[in-house]
């Protein structure tokens, strides 16, 4: 019900601190009205106040990081948007420890926009990856990767890099990592998410890591990072898919 530009609710209580017993033991009515700021009037004060840091803000976001060729979609079980990123961590996350990563594995939830042909700005990569997750490396035995590639296999596929496999039956087949197939008996040296790392997604096999490694640098910053380089260098962004995950025959 509207009345006077606000919204009037009722609520309905049912105090049940009898719970036990079937019977209902106690009914309180009470009558609550919220103000709908739809129908507020804009304070000049509050909004002078504001708008030095909103207008701060908005210049910062639309700055203009590199320039893509095309447009960057998230798409299972390979995406333009997801070997993009996967490769961009991969690569920055390579510079900064200056060690061995054998490869990169994401969520494919965790990419929440496309990327546009164009112009790329900081703020479409906040809105890309509006998380604060950070890069981790997690050293795992490959029966363990092979558990986790499974686990990717059956959702469809994720962005990866340095991988290449087949989703077969909903599993993981003919996996290689670096060219070389995957080796059950050895370990790998795995870049990927503080959420992942610590079981979001379902991503439970990383609980046996055996060694985990925080790079202090958030996979947007690595993003971030990557398209930076690219316009200093006035290089335009191509990504050409590659076959990386592809569903079996």
């Amino acid at each position: 019900m509207l009345r006077s530009g606000r919204l009037l609710f009722s609520l309905f209580l049912l105090s049940g601190w009898a719970c036990s017993r079937p019977a209902l033991q106690h009914v309180q009515l009470q009558e609550y009205v919220f103000s709908d700021s739809t129908y507020t009037t804009q304070d000049p004060k509050i909004e002078g106040r504001i708008a030095p840091y909103r207008d701060s803000l908005n210049r910062s976001m639309a700055r203009v990081l590199a320039e893509s060729a095309q447009p960057l979609e998230k798409k299972q079980p390979e995406g333009k948007l997801g070997d993009f990123v996967a490769d961009a961590c991969m690569q920055e996350a390579a510079a900064l420890t200056r060690e061995t990563i054998d490869l990169a594995l994401f969520n494919h939830g965790g990419l929440r926009r496309s990327l546009p042909m164009g112009a790329i700005t900081l703020g479409d990569v906040y809105e890309l990856m509006p998380f604060d997750n950070e890069l981790v490396v997690i050293t795992l035995r490959g029966s363990k990767l092979l558990e986790l590639l499974n686990h990717v296999a059956s959702t469809g596929g994720a962005p990866v890099s340095g991988l290449r496999m087949l989703i077969s039956s909903n599993l993981a087949d003919s996996v290689r990592i670096g060219g070389e197939p995957l080796d059950t008996s050895r370990t790998y040296r795995v870049l990927t998410s503080d959420y992942l790392a610590n079981g979001g997604d379902r991503y439970t096999a990383f609980a046996d890591a055996l060694r985990k490694e925080e790079l202090r640098l958030r996979v947007r910053d690595a993003i971030v990072q990557r398209l930076e380089k690219l316009g200093q260098q006035r290089q335009t962004l191509v990504v050409t898919l590659d076959g990386r995950i592809q569903h079996a025959e």
